[in-house]
């Protein structure tokens, strides 16, 4: 396990360049669209207005769920105009004035603004807010203005706090909460001077997380035999080996061994096809050990596991409360 960390160690530093390559999201900056409950927007206007949210996001290169929810975009629509036109049926017309904001959601800082005056025609108050929305353009100069004015606060706040976050990492880990300290570190952007420290940390965590947690299904796996040492706890430690993820050499000798143990208590049939089942997936492993040539490309391997167990945390994690006082 020494040897393996020290190698995570030294190699990790190249994990960022090639890993970046295969996969956009991870060390990007993500915007969080966010639209106060209190702004009463209708569904229409509200979904339009959370697409458009979306598309800035997307346009400027930041859209997607990252690892920090804490940075935001969200609107203010102020009805300037409305009128009900004499036809029928009806018309409403609306003239706005929106304005988009970026910022920290989480201690209500504003980091950038831009204001728009668009006008929207429809058959109810709500068809017209969402018309009017609909025209605004997220590749206008001062849309990108102020996205480009967001994103360096947001780097900023990164440059000016990574230290931080890396200690508080290192803290997490030394309490063994290795899945806490990844999700931290997962949140330094590329664009930040700590970033590859962040990403050699999160090999090295990752590495240990995904050891620990595989270690466990391993025992589970060996419980449930010895609890059942028939076909049917058989059955059921193959379905929790099954759940091995990017296990170690290591691992793999133990689950084999578990299932040397299991085959050898099994006749005829059943162990015929435990012995196949092993086989299989020791020529699996090896197959793709060839594959990856390279201890780096084995980092990378760890660091997109270890981003997939992040990723399920993120999912499971409470929702997040913004305070925002930007108008």
């Amino acid at each position: 396990m020494r040897l393996k960390t020290r190698l995570l160690l030294l190699l990790a530093i190249c994990v960022q360049t090639v890993w970046a390559q295969q996969n956009d999201k991870t060390g990007m900056i993500s915007l969080n669209p966010y639209i106060p409950e209190q702004e009463g927007l209708g569904p229409k206007s509200n979904s339009m207005m959370i697409t458009k949210l979306n598309q800035i996001a997307t346009v400027s290169g930041m859209s997607g769920e990252g690892f920090d929810n804490r940075f935001i975009i969200t609107a203010h629509a102020q009805e300037l105009e409305s009128s009900v036109t004499a036809t029928q049926p009806p018309k409403y017309a609306v003239k706005l004035s929106v304005n988009i904001y970026i910022g920290d959601g989480i201690d209500g800082t504003m980091y950038s603004s831009a204001a728009f005056e668009v006008k929207g025609i429809g058959d109810t108050k709500d068809d017209a807010y969402s018309s009017a929305f609909k025209k605004i353009q997220p590749r206008s100069a001062e849309m990108q203005r102020c996205v480009e004015e967001g994103k360096q606060r947001i780097i900023d706040y990164y440059d000016k706090n990574s230290a931080n976050i890396i200690s508080a990492a290192e803290a997490a880990a030394g309490a063994a909460k290795y899945d806490e300290a990844i999700n931290m570190l997962f949140a330094i952007p590329m664009a930040c001077a700590d970033y590859e420290k962040a990403q050699t940390l999160i090999a090295k965590y990752g590495g240990i997380s995904l050891d620990n947690s595989n270690q466990a299904i391993v025992s589970s796996a060996r419980n449930a035999w010895s609890a059942s040492p028939n076909a049917d706890g058989a059955a059921k430690a193959e379905e929790l080996l099954n759940q091995l993820n990017a296990p170690s050499g290591k691992i793999l000798a133990d689950a084999n061994a578990l299932k040397n143990e299991i085959a050898s208590r099994l006749k005829l049939e059943r162990d015929r096809e435990w012995k196949f089942q092993q086989q299989q997936q020791a020529n699996e492993h090896n197959a793709e050990m060839a594959r990856i040539k390279s201890e780096k490309e084995q980092n990378i391997a760890l660091v997109k596991a270890a981003a997939s167990v992040a990723k399920a945390r993120i999912a499971n994690q409470p929702r997040v409360v913004y305070h925002v006082h930007w108008w």
